[in-house]
Parts: C-alpha cells; sequence; structure tokens
C-alpha cells in the first residue's frame, strides 16, 4: 500500500466544500461513489500515511474497500507527528 495518500472532499453544485470526505492511497486503483449527478470528488491534499491520524482504522477500510470515509476533523485538523 502507498505510503502517500489523497484527502478527497465532495464538491457540491456550484464548487461548495460539502462536509463528506474520503482517504485513499495516491497511487489506488479504487473509485469513489458518485454521490450526486451534480458534484464532483476533488483533492483537498495529499500526506504521507505515518501522518493521518487515524491511520490504523484508515488503512483497514483502505484495504477492504480502496478508499475510507472520514470526518472533516480528520481531513482538515492536525496531522500525527
Amino acid at each position: 500500500m502507498s505510503d502517500e495518500w489523497a484527502i478527497m472532499n465532495w464538491i457540491k453544485r456550484g464548487n461548495v466544500r460539502s462536509k463528506i470526505w474520503a482517504i485513499l492511497p495516491v497511487e489506488s486503483l479504487a473509485v469513489l461513489p458518485r454521490l450526486h449527478d451534480e458534484g464532483h470528488w476533488e483533492e483537498y491534499r495529499r500526506l504521507p500515511a505515518r501522518r493521518f491520524v487515524d491511520q490504523d482504522g484508515a488503512r483497514e477500510a483502505i484495504e477492504s474497500d480502496g478508499f475510507c470515509f472520514i470526518a472533516e476533523r480528520m481531513a482538515i485538523g492536525p496531522l500525527a507527528d
């Protein structure tokens, strides 16, 4: 699994950020689910997997589903050392 992850945000109609976030390995072939016809996923930032606060929980979901939905506070909050 990749050591670099991308944090993605669902962008609603009108280019408005939503409170729906996901994380997945950068080189992943996983496809994030389309939530609505009038929106799209947009990369918010990349980070080393080790810096993601809930790395173990996310890694488990990624191994199972290819991605992991995350809370907004985890997407924009502080990173682990």
